[in-house]
């Protein structure tokens, strides 16, 4: 999925429960949904971004994690 698809689904409403879920669970997805969607830290994605390194170090340098 595309994050462009993904901003317009969370901007009409049609982003739901189980897309959310999904995203949670790529740390790809995860790191984009924060940064660009709820533009600040996403605790729920925090354990899966943990697990990819690249995807948690640009987590953590962008909403300042220690």
């Amino acid at each position: 999925m595309n994050i462009n698809v993904i901003k317009t689904l969370d901007r009409y409403h049609f982003l739901n429960k189980k897309m959310r879920e999904s995203l949670v669970k790529n740390p790809k997805y995860a790191y984009l949904y924060a940064r660009d969607i709820i533009k600040g830290r996403w605790p729920e994605a925090e354990p899966n971004l943990i697990k990819d390194k690249f995807s948690w170090d640009i987590y953590k340098e962008r909403f300042n994690v220690i």
